[in-house]
């Protein structure tokens, strides 16, 4: 029997399921690119290190002396955006923290990142999209769009609270979906399906 089986057996039997929760694709996305474009930074800063070395050793040696001012900038800049990067991630701690939060499914709603319960007629259907963001977690990720109704809610809770349901696309006040967690022992496709198999179980329907 596969992970996602016996959880819609538990589910089926119990009511309800308790899961562990882990990093959701989108994240570990968001993750990996920010590591990548710290270790650029840095590197770019350790050359321009390099550059004001060579420059102050050859300076005498025609252009080479100009190594020392590009050196300077590309040390300057790569350090400068290195540590915005690192100060993003601190930044972030508590809401990366969140995804390793208990996931909690049963006929109510769910409780995912320290919130909840969000209601499933508050929900539409699982979907992949591409959300385009600034400062957030975002690109392709699997959500569930948020009611006209459950929106009004968000907007009236702490920001804190607003950041863990999903990414708010880039100009946009409204936070118009449900960013849907990672599930340990289970997929990204297989988390879409039990969603979809939870929600078309216990949602009321649309709401708008």
């Amino acid at each position: 029997m596969t992970g996602l089986s016996s959880i819609l057996q538990r589910l089926e039997f119990q009511g309800s399921v308790t899961l562990p929760g882990r990093p959701s694709e989108a994240l570990s996305r968001w993750r990996r690119k920010r590591s990548i474009a710290i270790g650029i930074s840095f590197a770019a800063a350790g050359a321009g290190v390099v550059l004001i070395i060579i420059g102050a050793i050859v300076r005498d040696v025609g252009f080479w002396s100009l190594s020392i001012i590009v050196g300077a900038l590309l040390g300057v800049l790569g350090l400068f955006v290195g540590v915005i990067l690192v100060g993003v991630g601190l930044l972030w701690r508590e809401r990366i923290a969140s995804e390793k939060l208990p996931v909690r499914l049963d006929a109510v709603g769910i409780s995912l990142r320290g919130i909840g319960h969000i209601p499933w007629r508050d929900l539409r259907a699982p979907e992949r999209r591409y959300v385009p963001v600034k400062n957030d977690i975002g690109g392709r990720c699997t959500v569930m769009p948020l009611t006209q109704r459950a929106q009004a809610r968000v907007r009236m809770q702490p920001g804190d609270w607003q950041l863990r349901v999903g990414p708010r696309p880039y100009l946009s006040f409204d936070q118009p979906f449900l960013l849907l967690p990672g599930v340990q022992g289970l997929s990204e496709d297989e988390v879409v399906r039990l969603f979809h198999h939870v929600w078309s179980t216990f949602s009321t329907g649309y709401q708008h």
